[in-house]
């Protein structure tokens, strides 16, 4: 649900990007005040998502987490001989899916900053288009100037964790360390 929401989000960005890069040459001062209007609206609905999904995905993340982890440590500490192809198959299962919720989830709320970042990139070149421009307008580059000014956040859990990819790299290699340490501990103690 947390990824569904990123996901949407992020496609309006993208929509409102390809919007504003289609009208490069053919700025006027009311045409720009209504991409103004959008981006502020934009800017107003990103940190509205940001407070109405963070908690829930920071509780998505640690429980995800949580499963692997315990999944891991107890499928590693069966003894080999009670360990049947059901066993493997639902642990399999559960490790797959979960790992492809948390990483669905990163991936889609990373893509906002990665929306953010080429919509920031159309601003500066419609603004050096204007500027280039033998009748440029100051009004249309100072509205330019206010709506890349505007930072939008990176999506995070709950303040904790900053949702980007490499954050799904880190949990997938500190689930790794763990296995191989509980790998360790099994062996280190028959």
């Amino acid at each position: 649900m947390c990824g569904s929401f990123y996901y949407e989000f992020s496609k309006l960005l993208s929509r409102f990007n390809e919007n504003l890069a289609s009208k490069k040459a053919s700025f006027n001062r009311s045409k720009l005040m209504s991409y103004m209007k959008a981006h502020a609206a934009l800017y107003n609905l990103v940190h509205n998502l940001q407070g109405a999904i963070s908690s829930p995905c920071f509780y998505l993340l640690c429980t995800q987490m949580m499963n692997l982890f315990s999944f891991i440590a107890v499928f590693e500490l069966r003894k080999v001989q009670s360990v049947t192809y059901g066993s493997i198959c639902s642990v399999v299962l559960i490790l797959v899916l979960v790992a492809l919720s948390v990483i669905g989830t990163v991936l889609c709320a990373s893509r906002i900053n990665t929306q953010y970042k080429k919509i920031a990139t159309t601003l500066t070149l419609l603004k050096d288009a204007q500027i280039m421009q033998s009748r440029r307008d100051p009004v249309v580059i100072s509205y330019l100037n206010s709506m890349k000014e505007k930072q939008f956040p990176v999506m995070s859990a709950n303040g904790v964790v900053e949702l980007t990819p490499s954050l799904a790299f880190g949990m997938f290699g500190s689930l790794f360390s763990y296995s191989l340490l509980i790998l360790n501990l099994k062996n280190w103690v028959q």
